[in-house]
């Protein structure tokens, strides 16, 4: 659902508020973000299990509704790739949500 909402965002055409410009910014961060979209899928549609690998510990992600008939299939990140993951995501939206408001502030200056 998300990479759909994404799509639809990339081929809406620019407001007239936004300039060519804000509207290619914010098209490279959504395609960010639509490259992080196997990695937040299999987060967000998963349960976490922490294991253990060489003495390290990891995030296990699994969804459980595809799963093969045999075995286990999942994501596994270790601790700090989760910390990146997280940060990476968190900058794009702190990105998103500061070109959202750009255009209400400068409508605001002008009334």
């Amino acid at each position: 659902m998300l990479s759909a909402n994404i799509e639809a965002m990339l081929k809406a055409p620019a407001a007239p508020q936004y300039p060519k410009a804000e509207k290619a910014r914010i098209e490279g961060l959504l395609k960010e973000l639509k490259n992080l979209g196997s990695i937040r899928c299999g987060i967000v549609h998963s349960r976490m299990e922490l294991i253990s690998v060489h003495a390290n510990l990891h995030a296990c992600f699994s969804n459980v509704q595809s799963q093969p008939r045999f075995g286990r299939k999942g994501l596994i990140l270790s601790l700090s790739d989760l910390q990146a993951v997280t940060e990476e995501i968190s900058r794009i939206e702190r990105k998103l949500v500061v070109q959202n408001k750009v255009p209400q502030l400068a409508r605001q200056a002008a009334a």
